[in-house]
């Protein structure tokens, strides 16, 4: 019930990642008026999109312009007329940006973190999922109120997901915030065939 814009042929991306639909899913259900969430790494913003149609108030966070640019006609697309009062898409690197929304004391109800396998960042440094997703769990978590929830998403086919969810929890345990629990997986949906098992790119912990 959802209205998503899919630009076709000019890249290998175009716009949407279908096998995120349950999420997507999962956000337009449970979000309302009262829940504010950060997408990081947002690209067109298809969570903030879901969590908008719900009611919630988006933050969306990446560092290509392109594709922020078309969060707001998505949401004009299902109804929402309110971006400029209720929206935000944020243009940089999300390390920097997590650590400035959390100088300002800002706090959400539901933070994401869907970054690529790889990538290079503002400063022109390589980054790496298998590598820096500690650090990167580090900052977002005091983003996160108490009760909350922290996503976090791999789309990387060869971390496997106990070697990712250690990482989520190092970053967990280095900022003292207590103990954050795993409250749920997601794995990738059934109507995406797979060889053996089909991989949990998804962890969802509950913030004390």
């Amino acid at each position: 019930g959802i209205t998503y814009h899919a630009k076709l042929g000019d890249s290998f991306s175009t716009g949407i990642f279908l096998d995120q639909r349950p999420q997507r899913a999962w956000l337009a259900r449970h979000c309302n008026s009262d829940t504010r969430v950060l997408n990081c790494f947002a690209h067109c913003g298809a969570f903030s999109v879901a969590a908008a149609v719900a009611g919630a108030s988006t933050v969306s966070l990446d560092l290509d312009k392109k594709w922020l640019d078309r969060i707001e006609p998505q949401m004009a697309a299902n109804g929402i007329s309110d971006f400029s009062e209720r929206h935000d898409a944020i243009y940089g690197d999300c390390f920097d940006w997590l650590a400035r929304l959390a100088k300002r004391g800002e706090k959400y109800d539901i933070v994401i973190l869907d970054p690529p396998s790889t990538s290079v960042g503002k400063k022109k440094k390589r980054w790496s999922v298998s590598r820096d997703m500690a650090e990167l769990v580090a900052l977002a978590a005091p983003l996160v109120k108490s009760g909350g929830l922290l996503w976090t998403t791999t789309n990387s086919a060869i971390l496997r997901v106990d070697k990712f969810a250690k990482l989520c929890k190092k970053g967990l345990d280095s900022v003292d915030l207590g103990d954050a629990r795993l409250e749920r997986t997601a794995s990738v949906p059934l109507d995406f065939p797979s060889i053996g098992p089909h991989g949990i790119k998804n962890l969802v912990w509950r913030m004390p």
